[in-house]
C-alpha cells in the first residue's frame, strides 16, 4: 500500500490497533505512527503533549530530523 488507491479495511483496522497498543505501551508509539505515515501516504508524523506550556512537546516521532523537532 502506498499514496494511491484506498486503504483495505485490514490495513485501516491494522492501523488503529497500532495507536491502541501504543495507548497502553508507550513504547509502542514509533511503531503505531509508522503504521499511521504508510496508511496516509505521509512521510513523518507525530504524538505531541499539551502541557499548557502552549509548547507542544513531542513525545514520540518518525520521520522527522531531530533539528527540524528541536531535540
Amino acid at each position: 500500500m502506498g499514496r494511491r488507491g484506498t486503504p483495505s479495511l485490514e490495513d485501516l483496522s491494522a492501523a488503529v490497533e497500532a495507536i491502541y497498543d501504543a495507548g497502553m505501551n508507550e513504547a509502542l508509539w514509533p511503531r503505531a505512527l509508522k503504521r499511521m505515515t504508510d496508511l496516509l501516504g505521509g512521510n513523518c508524523a507525530a504524538v505531541a503533549l499539551d502541557d499548557g506550556s502552549g509548547r507542544f512537546p513531542v513525545l514520540h516521532s518518525v520521520g522527522y530530523s531531530p533539528e527540524l523537532l528541536g531535540a
